[in-house]
């Protein structure tokens, strides 16, 4: 009897081990199987970040398409390094010459220089405003001049501008009664381009800035890389070109403020209350150098460029989406 009482002790000490240790092996496989399962899902989501790189939105926003050319002229050797251009209305438009003391009349439907109007030497002469018939002509060292329909000098305006700041924009906003200045270099090592204004009235300029554009403006310090070469557009690069404004001209309708920036191809948008919007990359090989911006009163936007293998040219432009 005692050895019955033995043997079914022994027996119910092997089940309960048994039991134990099956239980162990199916904790343990189970563990290590989630774990498994873990692990291979946090490498697939690893893989599958890495595989989509997101965009950012700073990148993406600071390209604004492409205009095209809707009309080109060609324009004649005296004018190869056209600078400015300024809206006469029936087809004609005044330009100014790089180092001439000369204004162009131009006529577009008969695609010849109408007239010339000599007004003063030669001189680094860079942007041009048609003031209601009255010219008015800036020098890069920020004398500007105001000359009359018929080409006499009326007076030159010294505006305590230099060599240094490099004045080449001039436009006339007619809804303030001003002319509008701008810097396209400045003092070395400075943060921002200022742009003036003259008052039609008074005759005289202001002197804080009625803008400026800080070089460090996340749309202004962007990159905007050709849209021709096939690479991304609007790329974020460390150490980019600084905008060097060649032009400006306020969209009549929009009011928005175009800034042509010659030596990189491309154009600056502001909004009417000067805050940069974005670029529009302008075709290198058919224009190579930007220096003339205007409006038509109904909104077309004509661009010139100054000549560099080929003759320099007039181009009414399409604009276009991005």
């Amino acid at each position: 009897m005692k050895n019955n009482r033995l043997a079914f002790i022994l027996i119910g000490i092997l089940a309960i081990a048994i039991l134990a240790g099956g239980a162990y092996i199916y904790t343990g496989t189970s563990d290590k199987n989630l774990s498994s399962e873990k692990e291979g899902k946090k490498k697939k989501k690893s893989k599958k970040d890495k595989a989509e790189p997101v965009e950012s939105t700073e990148s993406a926003d600071c390209f604004g398409g492409t205009p095209t050319a809707q009309q080109i002229w060609e324009l004649p050797k005296k004018l190869l390094e056209v600078s400015g251009i300024a809206w006469l209305g029936s087809s004609k438009v005044a330009m100014v010459q790089d180092q001439l003391g000369t204004i162009f009349i131009y006529d577009m439907a008969a695609k010849k220089v109408e007239r010339k109007l000599p007004f003063g030497p030669n001189g680094d002469y860079e942007g041009i405003a048609n003031v209601g018939g009255t010219f008015y002509v800036v020098r890069s060292d920020g004398n500007l001049f105001e000359i009359s329909s018929s080409g006499k000098l009326i007076k030159q305006h010294q505006l305590g501008l230099t060599t240094t700041d490099n004045i080449e924009t001039l436009h006339h906003d007619a809804q303030n009664n001003r002319l509008i200045l701008g810097q396209k270099d400045g003092k070395k090592g400075a943060t921002e381009k200022h742009f003036y204004s003259f008052d039609l009235k008074s005759k005289q300029m202001a002197a804080a800035p009625i803008f400026s554009i800080r070089l460090d403006d996340p749309i202004v310090s962007c990159e905007n890389v050709q849209q021709e070469t096939g690479k991304k557009k609007g790329k974020k690069k460390s150490g980019g070109s600084v905008i060097r404004p060649s032009e400006l001209a306020i969209h009549p309708t929009t009011k928005e403020i175009y800034i042509a920036d010659g030596p990189n191809q491309r154009i600056l948008i502001l909004t009417s209350g000067f805050t940069p919007k974005h670029y529009l990359s302008v075709d290198k090989k058919e224009f190579p150098q930007v220096e003339g911006l205007m409006f038509s009163p109904q909104g077309e936007l004509y661009i010139s460029t100054e000549g560099i293998k080929e003759p320099a040219k007039l181009a009414k432009m399409q604009l276009g989406s991005k």
